[in-house]
């Protein structure tokens, strides 16, 4: 949530956030907060435009000179970035990167999930009645996986118990490469 200049510090002292906590915190970008009404005021005054299409060419130059700046709290991208990183992230090749030399094979999710495509086969396996993978399967996983896994159960009952492999199950069904029938 954010904290206002004029709202109660929450440290609890009872003076405003910019007379207690926030008073050494520089506003970060003036011209951002100004208000966009004023701001187009000022510059239809200046440039006295004699037509509304000139109008609205104006505020969209407006809008778009806001939208390009960076924001601190976007962690100096702009909104037009941030907008593009939520939304289209695998269209924002500037600011999201994916490593181009291969998957890592020493990484043991990777490894995990070997080994569950490996023993799910072509054929695939039977899921018990939640729809989990065989206990014998999670057991052969489990044997074969190395002893630094992160949370490596001692031994296991049921899939669930098997975290890391529990998550890759469901991440890789929710990724369309694992089909639950």
């Amino acid at each position: 949530m954010k904290i206002y200049r004029n709202t109660p510090c929450p440290c609890g002292s009872g003076k405003k956030y910019k007379r207690c906590c926030g008073a050494d915190l520089q506003p970060y970008d003036e011209p951002y907060q100004e208000n966009l009404a004023d701001q187009l005021t000022q510059v239809i005054e200046a440039s006295n435009p004699t037509t509304m299409e000139e109008m609205n060419v104006i505020a969209k130059q407006i809008s778009s000179e806001r939208n390009a700046r960076p924001i601190q709290e976007f962690l100096g991208l702009s909104p037009a970035q941030m907008h593009g990183f939520l939304y289209q992230p695998m269209e924002s090749p500037e600011l999201v990167t994916f490593n181009q030399g291969g998957l890592p094979e020493h990484a043991m999710a990777f490894q995990l999930f070997n080994q569950l495509a490996y023993g799910i086969g072509k054929d695939g396996v039977k899921a018990t009645s939640r729809g989990n993978l065989p206990i014998q399967l999670c057991r052969d996983i489990l044997a074969n996986t190395p002893d630094d896994l992160s949370m490596r159960p001692p031994r296991i009952r049921t899939e669930t118990e098997f975290d890391d492999l529990h998550t890759l199950r469901i991440l890789g069904e929710l990724a369309g490469l694992i089909k639950l029938r």
